[in-house]
């Protein structure tokens, strides 16, 4: 009998492939085939990198920057306990006081003539100053660039130690250093609501205004018209209606209720009908202000 033997396997054509080419060996592969840019990997880096992580994600709240080390973390973290920490708030708040009574007892005349005394609160003035300005810092440093000038208060206080900075070298601007007292409206939270309340009906306040400059207007050109003869007619003992500048302060000053029924009685003395007129601007007013 034959000897029946196995049918030989199909042989296939093996294609010479490197043994790397399916895979991915280097980062611009890796990034090709997962759809990623070099800026994403950096990005993603960076992030583990600032904030010890493994798995990137940034906590809640905390500014991206890819160059924070830990040591500035501590720096930051560091600042934060001190300016927020119970004490130090007190402390500055003493120091506005201080500062703020020091510069109303400097202005009696005889602490001005003492030179010693003059000395030593501009002494104690720098002293508080440079306190000032190392919270301010450690404020930069806690809050990060962003937070920092999107933060009002914190930004009107960097103003005012500038300010006063300045005011050291022009002779000028010393006067406006007592503006530190408003460093108290960033401290306590009741002035700083009744502020806010302040501006939340500014708009409101501008159409105010804006009204009544517009009868101040009206009535103005109106008491020049008729009245701007009255002084060189020896009719007024001022002259109160002669232009329209004159005219107008002469109206602020009725509208302050400051003295305004004796400018009314001597323009009557000669024209009986005017205390319609003067009566009629001053009851306008204050209704729009009233009500």
């Amino acid at each position: 009998m034959p000897i029946l033997s196995a049918p030989e396997p199909e042989r296939r054509e093996e294609t010479s492939v490197p043994p790397y080419a399916t895979y991915p060996h280097t980062q611009a592969d890796l990034r090709q085939q997962s759809g990623t840019s070099a800026i994403d990997d950096f990005r993603d880096n960076s992030v583990q990198f600032a904030n010890g992580s493994k798995d990137g994600i940034a906590p809640s709240g905390s500014d991206f920057q890819p160059a924070d080390s830990e040591t500035f973390s501590w720096l930051r973290r560091k600042a934060g306990e001190i300016v927020d920490d119970e004490r130090v708030q007190l402390a500055i708040l003493i120091l506005i006081a201080t500062n703020s009574i020091m510069y109303g007892f400097a202005t009696a005349p005889s602490i001005r003539a003492n030179e010693e005394v003059m000395k030593t609160f501009e002494y104690i003035d720098m002293v508080i100053l440079v306190i000032f300005t190392i919270e301010s810092i450690l404020q930069f440093i806690f809050n990060g660039i962003r937070r920092f000038f999107k933060d009002g208060w914190l930004v009107f206080d960097l103003i005012i130690v500038i300010v006063s900075w300045i005011s050291l070298e022009v002779e000028e601007l010393k006067a406006f250093r007592v503006f530190r007292a408003f460093r108290f409206v960033t401290r306590i939270s009741m002035l700083r609501n009744i502020v806010v309340a302040i501006f939340s009906i500014i708009p409101a306040i501008t159409a105010i205004c804006t009204l009544l400059l517009l009868i101040s207007y009206i009535f103005g050109v109106m008491f020049t018209q008729l009245f701007k003869d009255y002084h060189e007619l020896g009719y007024t003992s001022a002259n109160y209606f002669g232009r329209l500048d004159f005219t107008f302060f002469t109206l602020f000053q009725m509208l302050c209720l400051d003295d305004w029924a004796e400018i009314a009685y001597e323009v009557e003395q000669h024209a009986f009908w005017a205390w319609i007129i003067f009566i009629t601007y001053i009851v306008i007013p204050i209704s729009i202000c009233g009500g």
